[in-house]
C-alpha cells in the first residue's frame, strides 16, 4: 500500500460566456492541471482539439470537472451538459 500527497486545487469558476470562455484560455488552464496533476497533456489537449467546442467543453468537463465549474447561461451549452450527465431538463444544471 502507498499514500500520495493529493495535489492541492481549489475549486475555480470559468465564465465560459466571457472571455475566459475561448478556447485557448480553456486549453492553458488543461495544461496547468495537467501538470499539476500529472496527466497526460498532450493526449487531453488533443482530444479537445478534436472537434468542434462542445467537445472542447465536453473533454475538459471529463478531465478537470471535478474542481472546475463551467458557468454558463447559453442554452445550447446548458443542454449538452445535461445530456452528457443523462439528465431529463438542462435548467437542473444550473
Amino acid at each position: 500500500m502507498s499514500v500520495e500527497l493529493t495535489p492541492n486545487i481549489d475549486n475555480m469558476y470559468i465564465d465560459i460566456d466571457g472571455p475566459n470562455g475561448n478556447s485557448y484560455y480553456l486549453m492553458a488552464v488543461a495544461r496547468d492541471f495537467c501538470k499539476k496533476l500529472d496527466l497526460d497533456e498532450d493526449e487531453i489537449l488533443a482530444d479537445m482539439k478534436s472537434d468542434d467546442y462542445l467537445n472542447l467543453l465536453k473533454v475538459f468537463e471529463d478531465n478537470f470537472g471535478g474542481f472546475v465549474v463551467l458557468q454558463t447561461r447559453n442554452s445550447e451549452y446548458l443542454e449538452a451538459f445535461a445530456k452528457w450527465k443523462n439528465l431529463t431538463d438542462f435548467k437542473s444544471v444550473i
